[in-house]
């Protein structure tokens, strides 16, 4: 399988904008120029990673957005509290306002940073150990991401062609 992964939250914590209306749109968009084109909903699942802000009510909102054929497509992970999404053990204890830049770079971004950089691969090695499954390329999208012109070929093989794991 192929994973396009998204790290979303209703309402930015630092911009205070919208952030559901632009996953919205999103969602919409990436739908409209790939998934829906060529069926690419076959061969992808799409990954809603957050930290609490997101539930089941919301899958039933968000899948049908991404005009797949098939139930199961949307997959919400909330990490929040787990292994991802915590200090690394020699910054357990610190005293994050004396971090660099602290007032600049939070600690939820520095999470993100975290996640994106190295714990994304190590949840993925997991979860097909798990499951049986087999993520192997993954395509990160933010939720102010917009696919604006179609994309009719399949991101993924050329990422298995061109040997990408990540774009």
């Amino acid at each position: 399988n192929n994973a396009i992964v998204i790290l979303a939250q209703k309402k930015h914590a630092t911009y205070d904008r919208d952030s559901y209306g632009l996953l919205v749109k999103s969602l919409d968009l990436l739908s409209k120029n790939y998934i829906a084109l060529n069926d690419h909903s076959e061969n992808v699942d799409v990954f809603l990673f957050h930290t609490g802000d997101f539930d089941d009510r919301d899958i039933d909102i968000l899948e049908p957005m991404l005009g797949g054929s098939r139930k199961g497509m949307l997959k919400l992970v909330n990490l929040d509290g787990s292994v991802y999404w915590t200090l690394p053990p020699w910054h357990a204890k610190d005293n994050q306002s004396h971090w660099t830049a602290s007032d600049i770079f939070p600690l939820g971004y520095r999470h993100m940073c975290r996640w994106f950089g190295i714990k994304i691969w190590s949840f993925f090695e997991e979860l097909n150990l798990q499951l049986g499954c087999n993520y192997r390329h993954i395509l990160r999208i933010d939720e102010d991401s917009f696919i604006l012109s179609k994309i009719e070929y399949d991101i993924f093989d050329y990422m298995k062609v061109n040997e990408f794991v990540y774009g």
